[in-house]
């Protein structure tokens, strides 16, 4: 090849040498495949490997290799839901956001609430709401009276539409006091 000419495409596939390039190209993609797959089969079978915990009697859940007990556990259709209602002069109820207890996501929040019941402090957990909806410009003025109650709720009636719950628990109740 003379200088200033451009390689033939013939050219391309030759060493400066006179070999061939192409046995080694081969043998490199080849090589790339094999970890590609290679690769692929490890991440699928880190995905499935605890889907094998559905069929053991003592199941151990652990992040990140879940084996998704959100999906297999069976649960029943009476569930019991911890929230915050509030009361107006005239005796209007009205349910509060999970915002009122705590900070985070709503599960996140049911937890801390949950966690605080457990422990016996409720009434800290209803003053604390109390002093959250005294200083909200969110709600209706007219809100004297905030509760903590636990509601039992048959899940098949809830979805139909039968919001009422089965029955209630007053964990707490306390007045709201504006400054």
């Amino acid at each position: 090849m003379s200088a200033g000419a451009l390689p033939l495409p013939a050219d391309l596939d030759r060493e400066p040498d006179g070999g061939d390039r192409r046995p080694r190209r081969a043998t490199r993609a080849a090589s790339s495949k094999w970890a590609a797959s290679l690769l692929s089969v490890v991440v699928m079978a880190a995905v499935l490997f605890p889907v094998a915990q559905n069929w053991v009697d003592v199941p151990q859940d652990d992040f990140p290799l879940s084996y998704y007990p959100m999906f297999s556990f069976e649960k029943g259709d009476r569930q019991r839901v911890t929230y915050l209602v509030a009361y107006d002069a005239v005796g209007t109820r009205l349910l509060l956001p999970y915002q009122y207890a705590g900070t985070g996501g709503m599960n996140q929040v049911r937890r801390q609430m949950n966690k605080q019941l457990e422990r016996g402090q409720a009434p800290r957990l209803c003053r604390n709401v109390a002093s959250r909806v005294a200083r909200s410009g969110d709600l209706p003025a007219g809100i004297h009276t905030v509760e903590i109650v636990t509601g039992t709720f048959f899940m098949t009636q809830f979805f139909a539409g039968n919001r009422v719950p089965a029955s209630e628990s007053v964990r707490a109740q306390c007045p709201v006091q504006r400054a």
